[in-house]
């Protein structure tokens, strides 16, 4: 693949979170958006529970949980401030529709496995949502070994954003992680232009793109590279999705709000002592 060299490239600034959109002081919960999370398998609580907490902490006014039912107690325990809605085993897709209808954006596959029931979900998300879509970790694996989801997120009708770090991305492409590191620019771009979706290829260089205009990020460090960091950024996005952001934006400002508070954070547990939690904690301190 030839290096796009045509494809505009600037790097973040703290000044690119003016992009948020403002909070009007007569503003309600609902002003503020509502986010459903299909998150967190058996087991694999914590995925759900860092996007859902997440993304309350980046603004959205509402959170909504999707769950195996096992997991209701931890979640209603955890994080109070969450709606849910359980399924079982048996009936995976129950109460997803109403779900789906009741939010302004959706963040999938956090910490979901690649079962059955994760096919049965995402296939439900992809023909019955029409919301903005957050597609992360086990959301993206799945798509990359199921080709007839992979044709129905190019025909979704709303804007998506795909989050993957390197490994997920050579299982979408078929690229190896060796190929992929050696000109990320250019296969985000690719991906983008083939699925149409916003590409977050993650990294210690992270680059935002939709094909058309790109964005690298120069912030963030290296106590950032801990399980559930991934889940707090699809709920951050997520939320600005709900927030009623452009795709794009709605991505580089997820990625720049991340990143910022893991520098954040460092300033108090340092790299070395740094948690997925400690990243939520930073988002209070960066967020205007």
């Amino acid at each position: 693949m030839a290096k796009n060299d045509a494809l505009p490239l600037t790097e973040l600034t703290r000044d690119d979170l003016s992009l948020l959109p403002p909070r009007p002081q007569n503003g309600h919960k609902g002003t503020f958006g509502r986010v459903l999370i299909v998150g967190g398998s058996l087991c694999m609580s914590g995925a759900g529970y860092l996007s859902a907490k997440a993304a309350l902490r980046a603004g959205c006014g509402l959170c909504e949980i999707c769950c195996p039912l096992e997991n209701r107690v931890i979640y209603q325990t955890q994080l109070p401030e969450a709606l849910l809605t359980c399924y079982t085993r048996e009936e995976p897709t129950k109460g997803l529709p109403d779900a789906l209808a009741r939010a302004d954006a959706v963040a999938f596959g956090m910490g979901l496995s690649q079962g059955e029931v994760t096919k049965k979900l995402l296939f439900a998300v992809l023909t019955g949502c029409g919301r903005p879509l957050v597609l992360d970790a086990d959301g993206l694996n799945v798509l990359a070994s199921e080709k007839p989801l992979f044709d129905l997120l190019r025909r979704y009708p709303a804007p998506v954003v795909l989050t993957p770090h390197m490994g997920e991305m050579s299982r979408l492409t078929g690229l190896s992680i060796a190929e992929l590191k050696s000109d990320p620019l250019t296969y985000a771009a690719a991906l983008a232009e083939k699925t149409g979706a916003v590409t977050v290829l993650k990294s210690d260089k992270t680059v935002v793109t939709d094909g058309k205009s790109a964005t690298r990020n120069v912030f963030g460090n290296s106590g950032m590279a801990t399980a559930g960091s991934g889940d707090v950024l699809a709920g951050i996005t997520a939320a600005f999705l709900a927030r009623g952001m452009n795709a794009y934006d709605a991505a580089r400002c997820a990625v720049l709000a991340h990143a910022l508070a893991g520098d954040a954070a460092k300033e108090t547990r340092g790299e070395n002592g740094m948690i997925a939690s400690d990243i939520i904690d930073g988002l209070c301190t960066v967020l205007p």
